[in-house]
């Protein structure tokens, strides 16, 4: 998952605008807010501001509904995740 979608990627290259916060890496290696060059390189930033925080946010409001015994479950398999 990356921070920005290709499509969307694809609609800022298009209108030539700049993204709102760099998006990924030129080929230099540099951070940039230019679709067009992130696309040729396919170096995405991953998820990060609003979708790490949404994932975070729904990530949470199924554990606080799930049964006790599946969130120890849950969190213990995060951790291994995490970890590894």
């Amino acid at each position: 998952m990356s921070m920005f979608s290709y499509g969307k990627l694809e609609v800022y290259k298009r209108s030539g605008r700049p993204l709102p916060v760099d998006g990924g890496l030129n080929k230099d290696q540099q951070p940039t807010k230019n679709a067009a060059e992130i696309l040729e390189t396919h170096e995405s930033y991953p998820i990060g501001y609003w979708k790490g925080s949404g994932l975070s946010l729904a990530l949470w409001l199924v554990l606080a509904s799930a049964p006790q015994p599946m969130v120890f479950c849950l969190a213990n398999a995060m951790a291994r995740f995490v970890q590894a």
